[in-house]
């Protein structure tokens, strides 16, 4: 995703978008959302008529574009300061381009400069080709994500029946060291979905919403986060000395404080989503208003008196910077500071380079807003696609630890069981040899498993959903509460049926014993 306002010269990398790193750059292997947003910018400045030269320049200049703003000032070298031609050096340049896409464009411009025909034109046409190209690399990466979260969830439905089978065959092979199959076989089994969950993460879009530099809600959640973190590993081994409580009540207690930072970042995520679905109407009617009346103050004062929602607070302070006579460039920046999405940043860039060079406003705002819909659109669909899964895996989490808390119980009624056999006595030789398994170490395992499938699971959530990381601790705080308590009731379910199975056993066996005698 896009990073506006930074400027840096070190190895940078988008996290958005798989690609190989360069000196000093990234280099995108496909079509990501800057190379949109720099396309738009070479449009919105080329409607304002300026000469090749400006246009490369000025596109030049705007190091926030990364890797592209760095192509543009090498060509802009070549092409005057070397004084081989704007041309030649598009072509010269691009091949030594790997970005097929971005190497194609400056293919095209340098027959356009060639030619001498109208850049707007071609650059809105061109446009039009990134942004479709955009939007069908993401969706297709979309239809990837859905199909590696369905081969997620099967794992986990197919995972508790496995450790079921593995905790079968360790009774009736004796037990011993036959337990740690178990153990080999749960890890591998975590192992397996940590891998599904970390492919997802590092191949498909973060849809990364937030300018979290210096942002000061950003700061408060950090803070939040640290005490959270504190409170949470106090509260779990405060009460795992103490031992007043089951193992799974202290997890599910433990859990608790990760809520609250989580919550406050969903809350500032739902905030920032609110203030980019106002931006593409206010990104238009500015557009419309600035190509009428021609003056930002004016036209931001006659753009406020319709309603953006939440938006209006931070048009009202960008008002006031610029009838301060605020540079148009500083007054933006601010204005994507104070609401700190990425998606404005982006937008408010592209519109203030453009009022600086007197571009046509009306098409500016017009495709500006057109292409920010589309963003919204294409995030709005995974966002509906997320709960579904959400849903989903909520459901096989609790099935999962269910099962596994059974198997649990059941290995500890048999040891009870076995243990009083052996104290009555018995006679003749058993054909096969049954004996429960290691009942603390399935006891250590299953308070593990707690822990490291709430993890990964929550995890699977945030890469599903997008959107600011943080909101990781709200999913990871629940499926830690759920999973503590549902693992609890099972056991107080199957305690209550496994003590009367016993006590009927006991007298019966007690019966025996005085009937013999």
């Amino acid at each position: 995703m896009l990073g506006l306002r930074k400027t840096t010269t070190a190895v940078t990398e988008d996290p958005s978008q798989p690609g190989v790193k360069t000196k000093g750059s990234f280099v995108p292997k496909r079509v990501d959302e800057t190379i949109v947003y720099f396309s738009l910018l070479l449009f919105g400045i080329s409607t304002g008529q300026i000469q090749p030269s400006d246009l490369i320049k000025t596109s030049g200049n705007t190091k926030q574009y990364g890797y592209y703003s760095q192509i543009f000032a090498k060509i802009h070298l070549l092409g005057v300061k070397w004084q081989y031609g704007l041309a030649k050096a598009c072509e010269l340049v691009a091949a030594e381009i790997k970005a097929e896409e971005f190497k194609l464009l400056l293919m095209k411009l340098a027959q356009v400069l060639r030619l001498g025909e109208d850049l707007s034109t071609f650059l809105s046409q061109e446009l039009q080709a990134v942004m479709h190209g955009y939007i069908t690399t993401y969706e297709r990466a979309m239809r990837s994500l859905d199909m590696l979260l369905e081969m997620y969830s099967t794992m986990m439905s197919t995972s508790s029946f496995l450790v079921a089978s593995m905790a079968l065959l360790t009774m009736i092979s004796g037990g011993g060291d036959s337990s740690q199959l178990v153990v080999i076989v749960t890890l591998t089994i975590l192992m397996g979905l940590a891998s599904f969950v970390f492919m997802a993460y590092y191949l498909f879009p973060k849809d990364r919403i937030m300018i979290k530099e210096g942002h000061s809600d950003m700061v408060k959640i950090k803070k939040m986060l640290m005490m959270a973190l504190g409170t949470a590993a106090s509260i779990g081994i405060s009460l795992s000395f103490l031992n007043i409580l089951p193992i799974p009540l202290v997890i599910a207690i433990a859990g608790v404080p990760l809520i609250l930072p989580g919550l406050l970042a969903r809350k500032l995520d739902a905030k920032i989503r609110k203030l980019d679905d106002s931006y593409p109407s206010f990104a238009r009617h500015l557009g419309d208003v600035y190509s009428t009346v021609g003056s930002l103050g004016q036209s931001l004062k006659s753009v406020l008196r319709s309603d953006f929602g939440i938006l209006n607070t931070h048009i009202e302070s960008m008002t006031n910077r610029v009838m301060s006579r605020i540079k148009i460039e500083d007054a933006f920046d601010l204005f994507s500071k104070d609401t700190g999405s990425v998606l404005i940043s982006a937008g408010n860039d592209v519109m203030s380079n453009a009022l600086v060079k007197g571009a046509n406003m009306l098409q500016v705002g017009s495709r500006l807003s057109e292409i920010t819909t589309k963003f919204l659109e294409i995030r709005k669909k995974r966002l509906q696609s997320a709960k579904a899964f959400e849903s989903t895996i909520i459901i096989m989490h609790v099935l999962t630890l269910a099962v596994f808390s059974l198997i649990n119980r059941l290995l500890n009624f048999l040891a009870q069981y076995f243990a009083l056999q052996q104290s009555v006595g018995s006679e003749g030789a058993a054909i096969l040899s049954i004996a429960a398994g290691d009942t603390t170490l399935m006891s250590m395992i299953l308070s593990l498993l707690i822990v490291a499938l709430s993890g990964v699971n929550a995890m699977a959530l945030k890469v599903s959903q997008g959107g600011l990381f943080h909101t990781i601790w709200f999913n990871m705080g629940v499926l830690l509460g759920i999973g503590g308590v549902v693992v609890y009731g099972v056991d107080i379910f199957l305690d209550s049926m496994i003590g009367d199975i016993l006590d009927i056993t006991e007298s019966l066996e007690a019966s025996a014993g005085l009937g013999d005698a």
